[in-house]
């Protein structure tokens, strides 16, 4: 669970994307759907828990860290806390 596994990758062109812009918000594969359909002029429906990132006002995150383990072993995960859930950043073993 190291950050380069967990990178999503999502690279558009056309209306609604600013040419050579790089989003720095915290985002994961659940978005891709939401914005798909918004940017289609379609309503996500109530069950997709992702956010249309195609939208100007933001997506506000909260990142935390959570330390759980048994043992001698602790694992550490990095989250980006968001209105509608969590995007796990990356996990690690604690030392």
């Amino acid at each position: 669970l190291n950050r380069h596994e967990l990178n999503t990758v999502l690279i558009a062109s056309g209306a609604g994307f600013e040419p050579g812009l790089r989003d720095p918000r915290a985002c994961g594969i659940i978005d891709i759907g939401p914005t798909t359909l918004a940017l289609l002029g379609l309503q996500a429906p109530g069950t997709m828990t992702g956010l249309n990132l195609a939208q100007a006002d933001g997506i506000e995150t909260q990142r935390r860290e959570w330390v759980a383990g048994a043992g001698d072993f602790r694992q550490k995960l990095e989250l980006a806390d968001r209105g509608s859930g969590s995007i796990l950043l990356n996990g690690s073993r604690a030392h």
